[in-house]
């Protein structure tokens, strides 16, 4: 989903919430991964960490797409059903915003340790070389 004004009626929700509760369950998943690997972040290579960042911003926009959605529906006068489909699928954004931040905090900690880790390594390969 990208942002665009294609706009979509009433009858999409329940596959919308389909749509964000999967993405949810896999965010939610990336960070328990991230989570594990966090006394050894070495285990993930730079370009491992730079997509996961690319993936984090690409879904900072569909979140975006997400909530401009949902007030496109507020505004369709839904029933009472389709509004609280319409605020699961905000819920769930607000959700996977914040779920998506902690990821990129954690990516951003791990590029520094990386970092850290080889400026160390190469010092070591230096003074043992020299």
């Amino acid at each position: 989903m990208s942002l665009n004004n294609s706009w979509y009626g009433l009858n999409l929700l329940p596959i919308y919430v389909d749509i964000i509760d999967e993405r949810l369950e896999s965010v939610c998943l990336q960070l328990k991964n991230l989570e594990n690997v966090r006394t050894n972040p070495q285990q993930l290579n730079s370009e491992t960490l730079t997509r996961i960042m690319k993936y984090c911003y690409a879904q900072k926009e569909n979140n975006q797409a997400y909530f401009e959605q949902c007030s496109q529906w507020r505004n369709s006068t839904p029933n009472e059903e389709q509004l609280q489909l319409i605020a699961r699928i905000e819920k769930s954004a607000a959700k996977l915003e914040f779920i998506n931040q902690e990821i990129l905090k954690l990516v951003e900690s791990y590029q520094k340790k990386d970092q850290q880790w080889w400026k160390k390594t190469l010092k070591l390969t230096f003074d043992v070389f020299h």
